[in-house]
């Protein structure tokens, strides 16, 4: 059977979560009612399923339990879903209807929206500079990064993404570096600068600013060392080492005086280095 084709496909993983939790969940509902050219991927990752609920509209249910790698399920909604644009969102993004009508309306490769976090600018970024306009901001030799919520992608930058790489996102980033390993991938003059667009803002919330349990911590120190040892091995010629080699060192630093708790660990950061990947199931 042959797939339809959408004007736009939306993904929204959420974890620990019910449906209803969603925070733009009433929006999207909206927007698939008065609009059959979209269609809504809503991914449970875990730990438990989910009682389901009848959308008005294209909407699919996924639930995998065991907390997937956001670079495998962001690869499989593109490859099993055929749309001109693919958007992506976390479960506590909020988005309004002028932000959906710039992906809907504007033209462009790549679409970032502007992300405020509690009231404030966070990204994107040039040279790892909070960037506030529409066009203009950056040129091909510059670094830009943000994050994976809000990105829009459009089907031919995934075919030009596909030429050269495997998939869209490296899967050997499993959370921490998904997005920012992406970035690099533009980066390295896979697109002009002039075929990404600035989009309308959304508010998200960045882990760094919440509080969690002690397990969440644990699962960030771990994520975070793959994203430093996979991304020196990878994308080296994107980062300054000694920058972050430096930041490492004076993590561990501070850690060892009893200033503070370490964001990484070393061991974690020599083994996946050494040995390319991680070694653990999806």
């Amino acid at each position: 059977m042959e797939k339809t084709n959408y004007k736009l496909a939306i993904l929204v993983v959420f974890y620990n979560k019910d449906l209803i939790s969603i925070a733009s969940l009433d929006l999207l509902e909206k927007l698939l009612s008065n609009n059959k050219s979209i269609s809504l991927v809503l991914w449970n990752n875990g730990p438990k399923i989910v009682s389901s609920k009848i959308f008005d509209g294209d909407v699919n249910l996924i639930q995998t339990i065991e907390n997937l790698s956001l670079s495998y399920i962001y690869n499989y909604f593109i490859n099993e879903n055929t749309a001109e644009k693919y958007l992506f969102l976390d479960d506590d993004t909020i988005i309004d209807n002028q932000f959906i009508h710039s992906v809907l309306n504007y033209s462009f490769e790549i679409g970032l929206p502007k992300i405020y976090d509690n009231k404030c600018l966070s990204y994107p970024k040039v040279n790892g500079k909070v960037i506030d306009c529409d066009v203009g901001c950056f040129v091909n030799s510059e670094m830009l990064t943000s994050i994976g919520s809000g990105l829009v992608i459009s089907r031919n930058a995934v075919s030009r993404m596909k030429h050269i790489y495997d998939n869209v996102f490296d899967e050997r980033f499993r959370f921490y570096g998904v997005d920012t390993s992406f970035y690099f991938r533009l980066s390295n003059r896979l697109l002009n600068f002039n075929e990404i667009k600035i989009l309308p803002f959304i508010s998200h919330s960045l882990s760094k600013n919440l509080k969690e349990s002690n397990k969440v911590k644990e699962f960030r120190r771990i994520e975070r060392s793959l994203d430093i040892a996979l991304t020196l091995k990878y994308y080296r010629n994107n980062i300054s080492v000694l920058r972050i080699l430096s930041s490492v060192l004076y993590d561990k630093l501070k850690s060892f005086i009893g200033l503070k708790n370490s964001l990484y660990s070393l061991k974690i950061i020599f083994l996946v280095y050494f040995h390319g990947k991680y070694e653990k199931k999806r």
